[in-house]
């Protein structure tokens, strides 16, 4: 990685996907019967469209998907141009205890920006509660259902983007 690459940390559900994601039996994952119209991953070209012009940008992942099924296991549901910018995960059992997973989002997501000492990054998360003071400006929240294609969600982290060339 570029010293202080700029770093979008990812979070899936309610971000690429709505939120409801289920585990079926089988294992199969699947979204909640509410969201019939809608796919797992739909956002995904989205992001990766958004991110082209700037190849720069970093990912890192600070879904629950990495302590659910691990880190390689959750970047294969990204398609390649999004996995080739992923640089880690929140979640690192090696410097986290378990008790790790039990830390609001925010919290985890401010410790890992300054382990990594980022100077540009911002969160996509659908899930505002408890985030550090002084860090709000740096989470776009996303609709539960819509995700990243919500326009207000869209057009922040258009904003975001653009500010990284000025």
């Amino acid at each position: 990685m570029q010293p202080y690459a700029p770093v979008l940390f990812l979070d899936f559900d309610g971000v690429l996907h709505p939120a409801a994601v289920r585990v079926a039996p089988s294992g199969e994952l699947t979204l909640d019967s509410q969201y019939a119209s809608h796919k797992l991953f739909e956002n995904a070209q989205l992001l990766s469209a958004l991110l082209h012009p700037y190849p720069s940008v970093r990912l890192v992942l600070s879904t629950s998907w990495v302590l659910s099924f691990g880190y390689e296991a959750a970047l294969t549901h990204l398609p390649a141009e999004l996995r080739a910018r992923a640089i880690g995960s929140t979640f690192d059992r090696g410097r986290h205890g378990v008790h790790f997973s039990s830390v609001a989002r925010g919290y985890q997501v401010v410790a890992d920006a300054k382990h990594r000492g980022l100077k540009d990054w911002v969160a996509v998360d659908d899930d505002a509660r408890d985030w550090p003071r002084g860090y709000k400006h740096r989470l776009i929240e996303t609709d539960k259902r819509l995700g990243l294609a919500a326009p207000g969600a869209t057009d922040a982290l258009s904003k975001w983007l653009l500010s990284l060339v000025d």
